[in-house]
């Protein structure tokens, strides 16, 4: 009996979601670690301009699993209500594109920013 074409197709998707699975797997499992070695950082530069009176929130605006392309992230959400509440001084993130990867909310952003009077951190260096 002759394989259709259907079931070639089947059989070829069947073979690429199992080739697919290990690499996305490993790639969640980076992207985790990533994040967290991210946060870890974050803490870590705080910590070091305790002299000038900085303090790490009691619980970081994290939107793991929210793409930055948009401002609809709970965490965001929260971060931008607090820093209208007068609650936030300081944003400090490893890069801009953790914050956001839109020019247009970015700028929307950082005039919530100069409008509260909060000072934006980035704390990312590239060596080469």
């Amino acid at each position: 009996m002759a394989i259709t074409n259907q079931e070639r197709i089947g059989k070829a998707m069947d073979l690429l979601r199992q080739g697919l699975a290990p690499f996305v797997d490993r790639e969640f499992r980076n992207l985790h670690k990533a994040q967290a070695l991210q946060k870890e950082a974050g803490h870590a530069f705080i910590k070091s301009q305790s002299h000038e009176g900085w303090i790490a929130v009691a619980d970081d605006y994290d939107d793991g699993g929210f793409s930055g392309g948009n401002m609809e992230r709970p965490a965001l959400r929260r971060l931008m209500a607090d820093i209208e509440a007068g609650k936030v001084d300081i944003v400090v993130v490893y890069k801009i594109d953790r914050l956001s990867r839109s020019l247009a909310d970015f700028a929307r952003m950082v005039d919530v920013f100069d409008r509260h009077r909060v000072m934006l951190v980035l704390f990312f260096i590239e060596l080469s």
